[in-house]
């Protein structure tokens, strides 16, 4: 069932339709003595509906995605660390200083690569600090920081 078909059947979106229904009777018999002009009640109200459609899928999709990022962080518990600290659990959960064989970093990133990705442990990267990871190879990686990510490399830079 796709997301439009979901909201159609949702409690809101019958309150909703049956709202617009009981308008569009209303707006008929109000606009009764001037009949040639009920016609232009109908489009309004459907343009009404799609905006209102519109609306409530964009807000259930947030809220779906905001309760995936939960379930991904779920029992990730974060270390208020040193920079230090953080450079010590970052280089423990990439597999210990013999799996790393290069380490470089950018604005907002560490990037590894690694003799054994598989050694990789994510939910460590993220109680370090981490609010991302990224795997475009089987043995590269890359730890997203943010601006903290100069002071953390300088401190890897010391254990490597």
């Amino acid at each position: 069932m796709n997301s439009f078909q979901r909201i159609c059947r949702s409690p809101a979106f019958l309150v909703l339709a049956l709202i617009l229904c009981a308008a569009v009777i209303v707006g008929g018999v109000a606009l009764a003595p001037a009949a040639p002009k009920v016609w232009i009640v109908i489009p309004v109200l459907l343009a009404v509906a799609a905006v209102i459609c519109f609306f409530v899928a964009r807000s259930t999709s947030k809220a779906a995605l905001q309760k995936k990022k939960e379930a991904e962080n779920e029992g990730v518990v974060k270390a208020d660390l040193d920079h230090a600290g953080i450079a010590a659990n970052i280089l423990a959960a990439l597999g210990g200083k013999a799996n790393v064989q290069k380490a470089s970093c950018c604005a907002t990133r560490l990037r590894f690569q690694l003799k054994d990705g598989a050694k990789v442990d994510e939910k460590a990267l993220k109680s370090a600090g981490a609010s991302g990871v990224i795997r475009s190879t089987p043995t590269a990686c890359q730890v997203i920081l943010g601006t903290q990510v100069r002071f953390v490399y300088e401190e890897l830079q010391k254990l490597l």
